[in-house]
């Protein structure tokens, strides 16, 4: 799970580096704008996504380029050197809209990589945000089990979940739930 924790620990450190460049009416502007959110998160040159590559692994860039999204992924990382994503080390998919989740989940499970990474949100004007957390956990373990019915991966992939938990407005609380393939998500929870 080494790698997992260490993407977190660099994700949020990136996050809390972004929160400080903007004002309170920058923020909420890029914040309830998901096209403005999503460059900021992964597409601009100095996204959040691509800051995390930098420090993650000083091996590793971020390919993430509209409109050709590899594999349809909002952002994977590859080794530097390889002149193309492939073969790809980390697998990221973002989605704003958390109700959509569960196709980005899927994604997740479709592709081969030693991590795998899903970033989703909780928003606090959304009237369901307290079922949200335990509506994603039941998702990835649903999801899970019926890729691992029909397929095997490595045991040592890593999977990390992280849902933005909006708790006043601009003020989002990271929470994350990491596990491997031997493992799975059995009895995981969002920390």
């Amino acid at each position: 799970m080494k790698q997992a924790i260490d993407f977190y620990t660099a994700f949020i450190q990136a996050f809390e580096k972004m929160t400080i460049r903007f004002d309170d009416a920058q923020w909420k502007s890029k914040w309830i704008n998901t096209k403005d959110w999503s460059k900021l998160m992964i597409y601009d040159p100095d996204a959040l996504i691509r800051t995390v590559a930098n420090s993650f692994d000083a091996d590793l860039a971020c390919w993430a380029e509209r409109p050709y999204e590899p594999l349809h992924f909002d952002a994977v990382f590859h080794a530097k050197n390889s002149g193309s994503w492939f073969p790809i080390r980390v697998a990221i998919e973002h989605e704003n809209a958390a109700h959509t989740f569960r196709d980005e989940i899927q994604k997740l499970l479709s592709v081969r990589c030693p991590l795998k990474v899903g970033i989703t949100y909780a928003l606090i004007n959304d009237s369901s945000q307290p079922d949200l957390q335990a509506k994603i956990e039941v998702e990835i373990r649903q999801e899970f089990a019926a890729a691992k019915a029909i397929t095997q991966e490595d045991d040592k992939t890593e999977y990390l979940f992280l849902l933005g938990y909006e708790v006043t407005d601009r003020v989002l609380q990271w929470r994350r739930l990491i596990f491997d393939a031997a493992t799975g998500p059995a009895d995981k929870s969002f920390l």
